[in-house]
């Protein structure tokens, strides 16, 4: 049977290449890269997403050696792919927002047809690419000043059969870590404002991939590379995980192997300064973290001390900034949550 979207009509055993119209500009229409590989066989749809923020290359490579490699003739299903969601922050080589209206498309899901540009962005994702998947993965890294360890995400929503096939698709990647956020783990409105620090719990619902997991699909959130380069390595291991999440979905031929070891950890909780300055960090991106713990010291521009941080909670440092410059209301580092 013909798969159809955007501009394109995909016969069975065949790959095209198209697009996406995700909005209309004065001087043309925005699109948005597309690849579909059609298998030969009927099967399972499998939604992938890469380039949401604009200097997150891993995924963006992965997406495009799965359409030129992946033989669809020994494909069941079809894999659908957006290599590049964030496209004007990808040809600018612009972390984290869309610089045509200054909002992070990963934040807006599922998005808006009469909204702004990142709106309408995801809109146009989230309707064609999200509902039409019967699992959906979405490829990220570290942004371009962003240093983050190697992580395999899986969202919670309170149904029980959709949470655990959620997570059973996320240990297929060889990641040595596992989060797990959503429902019962991220809902925390704020934390303790000792000594300056506010943490926060991730709002899963409007990002890409809590967008699709919150539409009843077993999402998997991949964390991979980051500081704005492209480490083959990453690239591999995600090739690797797609092929044993086709394997297990029966995309393709083969047994999955499913006996990968993962650390796990809990939600996303964003530590937030309410001081500016220069932040000297004492702990490093994959750090465990004891609660209580120094995390750092913020320096004010002439070298005098503004607060001494500790950990509010105990956890994994999942994500900090390379540079040290921080405003009121930063990040300090994202923590997910581990037993004390």
């Amino acid at each position: 049977m013909v798969f159809e979207i955007g501009d394109l009509r995909v016969e069975p055993g065949t790959t095209r290449f198209g697009s996406l119209v995700a909005a209309q500009r004065p001087a043309g229409d925005l699109t948005l890269p597309l690849t579909v590989v059609h298998g030969s066989e009927p099967g399972p749809t499998l939604g992938i997403t890469a380039g949401t923020h604009g200097c997150e290359y891993a995924g963006v490579v992965t997406c495009i050696r799965l359409g030129r490699e992946l033989d669809p003739k020994k494909v069941r299903g079809t894999l659908v792919m957006v290599p590049v969601v964030n496209v004007p922050s990808f040809n600018n080589r612009i972390p984290f927002v869309n610089p045509i209206d200054g909002l992070n498309v990963n934040r807006v899901f599922p998005g808006d047809p009469y909204g702004s540009i990142s709106h309408q962005i995801a809109h146009t994702v989230f309707q064609n690419v999200t509902l039409r998947s019967d699992a959906f993965i979405d490829l990220h890294s570290g942004d371009m000043y962003e240093a983050i360890p190697l992580h395999t995400c899986c969202n919670r929503v309170g149904d029980p059969a959709l949470d655990a096939k959620a997570e059973k698709l996320a240990r297929l990647f060889e990641c040595d870590l596992l989060c797990i956020r959503g429902k019962g783990i991220d809902e925390v409105a704020e934390g303790d404002r000792g000594q300056g620090v506010v943490f926060m719990g991730h709002r899963t619902h409007v990002s890409g991939s809590g967008g699709a997991s919150h539409a009843g699909k077993p999402t998997v959130l991949i964390e991979a590379g980051g500081t704005g380069s492209l480490d083959p390595a990453v690239v591999e291991m995600e090739l690797k995980g797609i092929h044993n999440v086709m394997r297990y979905l029966g995309m393709l031929d083969g047994k999955p192997d499913e006996d990968i070891p993962h650390t796990v950890c809990y939600g996303m909780y964003f530590i937030r300064s309410r001081f500016g300055g220069l932040f000297f960090p004492d702990v490093k991106p994959g750090d465990f973290i004891k609660k209580g713990a120094r995390l750092g010291e913020m320096q004010d521009i002439r070298g005098n001390v503004l607060a001494e941080f500790t950990a509010p909670i105990a956890g994994v440092n999942l994500m900090m900034y390379t540079t040290p410059v921080r405003s009121s209301g930063d990040i300090l580092l994202i923590l997910g949550r581990t037993d004390d």
